[in-house]
């Protein structure tokens, strides 16, 4: 369960960051960057909604 908190925690404060822009570093770009956890957190995440939300190939 703390896995999935943090995870959703980590992809929320990602959300923000984004939803900020990139006029200015905000402190949760600066927390992000220096997190150790945070790139684990973000790929898990990405592996779940790439899972829930599958994308249909196109082929040329």
């Amino acid at each position: 369960r703390g896995f999935l908190v943090g995870m959703a925690l980590v992809a929320v404060l990602q959300l923000l960051d984004a939803a900020g822009g990139a006029a200015a570093p905000t402190p949760f770009s600066a927390g992000l960057a220096g997190s150790l956890l945070a790139p684990s957190y973000l790929a898990a995440f990405n592996y779940l909604l790439a899972l829930m939300l599958p994308v249909q190939h196109r082929t040329i």
